[in-house]
């Protein structure tokens, strides 16, 4: 463990890595979406040739598969030290790792946190579950006072994959390693979850997948943004001017070009990036055709897919129509299908 440490810090450590992740740095806003997405492909630069020496694929789920193994070293203080500097070496941390004195501050104010939210009365929280690796993410209605276990059971009932509950373990980075919670452990002020354990966050085949009112806006936004962005209208343009607007060739290469956007955005709200992935999609939008909001997001989307002029409030809202009227018909679930 500590030897392919020290390789990947060799290899984190060349100057071309750095100077590609200082362009990095420059190009994308560090944390915005985009950024964590380019910079765990730069990582993978240097995984890829270090992972295979030790056993590991030079891949993604290698990756993972590493981070699973390594856990069992969180005992080791040189082991923590050596992950610390990665840390650091990647941007990943800022400040020297805490001594004993901060972690038990750390730890007093997590009692504090949770002492108060066993005082207050019970209530429904959100909760977001994502996974270590992949950039997938399943959001949660629990209890404020679940348990860890409790978190992993409901995801396992919402994904219908009992394995989430056998091998999934609820993580926390410490150190620049992961450290698992324990079962009877409280959710307390936590909102957001890392896990490891199983490959991906995407449903069971054929299993039922649900989606509050807030992550069906959400998705719908996410949806625009990608529908808006200039080079998706620059492809439409150029369909439309190839096949006009009626053709069946137009509207079966709008579909392709749609699935260019959705492929991306799905998979954050745990649908897989398909045509499958779509039609679950239009599923779980169904309980809401007939919310005012819901159908005046369908209906900007409706506008952005067929090259209709927004209306004036669209334009005054780049992130999304600010007092559009409701649709006359449940565009919401179709628009977002690019149909």
């Amino acid at each position: 463990a500590l030897s392919l440490q020290r390789d990947l810090y060799e290899g984190f450590s060349r100057e071309d890595f750095q100077a590609a992740l200082g362009s990095l740095r420059a190009k994308h806003a560090p944390g915005s979406r985009q950024f964590n997405v380019e910079r765990q492909k730069l990582f993978l630069t240097v995984q890829s040739e270090v992972l295979p020496r030790h056993g590991f694929q030079g891949s993604p789920k290698g990756v993972f598969q590493m981070m699973d193994a390594l856990n069992a070293f969180n005992y080791s203080e040189e082991f923590q030290q050596l992950g610390f500097a990665l840390s650091q070496l990647l941007g990943l941390v800022d400040s020297p790792p805490p001594g004993a004195e901060a972690a038990a501050a750390e730890e007093a104010q997590e009692e504090v946190r949770e002492a108060e939210e066993e005082r207050a009365p019970a209530a429904d929280v959100e909760v977001t579950v994502r996974h270590a690796v992949r950039e997938e993410e399943v959001q949660l209605t629990l209890p404020s006072t679940a348990t860890m276990r409790g978190v992993r059971e409901a995801l396992a009932a919402k994904l219908g994959r009992p394995e989430v509950l056998e091998r999934g373990r609820l993580v926390r980075r410490a150190g620049g390693a992961l450290t698992s919670f324990k079962d009877a452990e409280p959710l307390g002020a936590r909102r957001s979850i890392l896990l490891v354990g199983v490959d991906d966050l995407q449903p069971a085949a054929g299993a039922a997948h649900a989606l509050t009112r807030e992550q069906a806006l959400s998705l719908q936004r996410d949806l625009g943004a990608g529908f808006s962005a200039e080079g998706f209208q620059g492809k439409l343009s150029e369909l439309q001017r190839l096949h006009g607007t009626a053709s069946g060739k137009f509207k079966a290469e709008r579909q392709k070009l749609a699935l260019s956007v959705q492929r991306e955005v799905l998979p954050r709200y745990g649908f897989e990036g398909s045509a499958r992935g779509v039609l679950d999609m239009m599923q779980a939008f169904a309980p809401f055709n007939a919310d005012e909001e819901f159908q005046a997001y369908g209906a900007w989307l409706e506008q952005l897919i067929r090259r209709e002029a927004p209306p004036p409030e669209a334009e005054a809202a780049p992130d999304g129509p600010a007092e559009p009227a409701a649709a006359e018909a449940p565009q919401g679930a179709a628009a977002a299908a690019g149909e």
